[in-house]
C-alpha cells in the first residue's frame, strides 16, 4: 500500500510542478487586446521555369523585329513538355495568317522559350490558312 501512496504523492506533485492545477491568480484586464491577424494560406503555383510562356496562337520570333515569317505555335503538350510550332507568313496586306503547308516541329519548351524570346503577336488559329497569301 505504501508503494501507492508514494507513486499518487509524486504524481500531484508532478501535476503542481507542471501546472496543470488551476491558477488562482487574476486577469490583467486593463490591457488593450490586440487583433489576431490571420496570415494567408500560400497557394501553390506553378513555377515560372515549369509554366509553358506561350499559348496557342502566339507567333514568336527569335528578335521582335516583325518582319518576316515566324513561328506559331500550335499547341503545348504538358506531358511531354513540348510545343507544336509551324512557321507562318503574312498575307500581301501584312496581316499574319497563313502556312505553306501541314508540316509542324515539335520542340523542347525550353528551346522554344530561350531561342524565340520574343513575342510578336497573337492570331486566332481557326484564322489561320494553309496555302498562298490571299
Amino acid at each position: 500500500m505504501k508503494p501507492v501512496v508514494i507513486l499518487l504523492a509524486l504524481l500531484v506533485g508532478f501535476l503542481l510542478v507542471c501546472g496543470c492545477t488551476l491558477n488562482g491568480g487574476t486577469v490583467n484586464t486593463s490591457e488593450t487586446p490586440q487583433p489576431t491577424v490571420q496570415q494567408p494560406t500560400a497557394v501553390s503555383q506553378p513555377s515560372p521555369s515549369n509554366a509553358p510562356k506561350y499559348q496557342a496562337g502566339d507567333i514568336i520570333d527569335d528578335t521582335p523585329r516583325n518582319d518576316g515569317p515566324c513561328w506559331l505555335v500550335l499547341s503545348y503538350d504538358p506531358e511531354t513538355d513540348m510545343y507544336e510550332t509551324a512557321v507562318i507568313f503574312k498575307h500581301d496586306d501584312g496581316s499574319w495568317g497563313y502556312l505553306l503547308d501541314e508540316d509542324t516541329d515539335w520542340d523542347e519548351r525550353k528551346f522554344i522559350d530561350t531561342e524565340y524570346p520574343a513575342y510578336i503577336a497573337h492570331v486566332e488559329l481557326s484564322d489561320v490558312t494553309i496555302g498562298s497569301s490571299i
